[in-house]
């Protein structure tokens, strides 16, 4: 444990400031850095960093209940907590878990102590075990929820409540398909426990992460949008850390969100029709049609001779481009939610939407802005197969066909992107 210079057992400690209205922590977006004007980031391969600084921190507690068992025989957990306020001026952090030395006090007015709670953990992607997360209330949450669970499906669980989106798709087959980045498990039984996914972070609870696009965003399998709800992103950060003390005297947790494919990517529908897999090319006078997000329907119909790659440019002409993502963050008192709604009605999910969902800010709004530029949709395979990556396969006009991923003859190995 590490204690700040202005307590102890004796000395009263002195009033917040941010009790007047300000927030005892603040955070702000440490990566990608500040970007000047014109930059451009990928689609993937970067890292958003956050780092929730203590602006006047009372105590560092470090909790080990990895080899103890609670009353109900579940194994216990590793974890600290981050001391914000203590209103009463007596230390009693019992009600943060089993909690040894000077910190377990049996106050007067009993635990009244502000925290934050967090753990150590510098792994967290789809698929690897996460053993620090074995009792945590966030853990099986994060699971993915399999398309049959959803109401859609015979299931129990409404589209715009679960933590993941499947559509149906027709590129081998008809199937449902999940959308945005790779997540999570599919159930607990079985599966990996990575706990990585949509939803409140396991690691760092308190956390709100906010960007809505792509799979942030609820979609049911027929392709209906729920407008006004998004995802928090925060079950996503790939690492949590800490800084004991700075040459500041301030104390601060730093997280790390690794972005991966599909994760601010927009969603693109795309209905090819009758082209699918082992269409003879080239093809003459070919149509499609294709969707970003929620947008309207656009049907394209081309003139002339096509070969693959040549078909592949063109839908890539029209549904690629830089574009610009927003993210906000905040931290709020004791666990995050899993889903933010538009609560005020201004077409964005900010801080003041949480706060509005009953929800206790304890700092500022960190926000930041990166323009990004798609790579190619083509992914290029060893055996020389090709399939736009991006593409999500559905069938938009409602005539029974969806078209789907195409048989590459190499062609398309030469399309570029164009910035434009």
């Amino acid at each position: 444990m590490a204690v700040g210079a202005a307590l102890s057992s004796s000395v009263a400690v002195a009033a917040s400031p941010w009790l007047g209205g300000s927030r005892p922590i603040s955070l702000s977006v440490t990566a990608p850095g500040s970007l000047p004007p014109g930059a451009i980031l990928n689609d993937a391969g970067w890292s958003l960093g956050f780092r929730l600084e203590a602006r006047d921190w009372l105590g560092y507690q470090e909790v080990r209940e990895r080899f103890q068992t609670s009353p109900t025989g579940d194994p216990g957990e590793d974890f600290e907590v981050l001391i914000l306020e203590d209103p009463d001026d007596c230390l009693d952090l019992s009600h943060t878990g089993t909690v040894r030395g000077p910190l377990n006090n049996s106050c007067p007015g009993g635990a009244d102590e502000l925290f934050i709670r967090f753990a150590l953990d510098g792994n967290e992607s789809p698929g690897d075990m996460d053993r620090n997360c074995v009792n945590s209330d966030q853990a099986e949450a994060l699971f993915d929820v399999a398309s049959t669970d959803l109401q859609s499906q015979g299931g129990t669980v409404p589209f715009d409540q679960a933590n993941k989106s499947y559509v149906l798709i027709d590129d081998f087959g008809p199937r449902l398909a999940p959308v945005g980045p790779n997540t999570g498990g599919i159930n607990a039984t079985g599966a990996v426990f990575d706990c990585y996914g949509y939803g409140v972070n396991d690691d760092l609870p308190s956390l709100v992460v906010m960007a809505d696009i792509g799979g942030s965003q609820f979609v049911d399998t027929d392709l209906t949008f729920k407008p006004g709800r998004t995802r928090n992103m925060a079950g996503l950060v790939s690492g949590v850390g800490s800084e004991l003390i700075d040459n500041m005297n301030r104390t601060a947790i730093v997280a790390e969100l690794d972005v991966t494919d599909r994760m601010l990517d927009p969603l693109i529908f795309v209905d090819l029709g009758a082209l699918t897999i082992g269409t003879v090319f080239p093809i003459v006078d070919p149509e499609f049609s294709y969707r970003i997000e929620d947008g309207a329907v656009q049907t394209v119909s081309l003139s002339g001779s096509f070969t693959e790659g040549e078909l592949l440019a063109e839908i890539q002409d029209r549904v690629t481009g830089f574009y610009s993502v927003v993210i906000r963050a905040v931290v709020v008192e004791g666990a995050a939610p899993a889903f933010i709604d538009d609560m005020d009605g201004d077409g964005r999910f900010t801080g003041r939407d949480v706060a509005m969902s009953g929800y206790t800010l304890l700092s500022n709004q960190a926000r930041v802005r990166v323009r990004i530029l798609p790579r190619e949709l083509q992914n290029v395979e060893e055996d020389g197969y090709e399939c736009p990556s991006n593409l999500i396969y559905a069938d938009l006009n409602s005539d029974g066909l969806n078209g789907g991923c195409l048989d590459g003859d190499g062609s398309s190995r030469s399309i570029r992107s164009v910035p434009r």
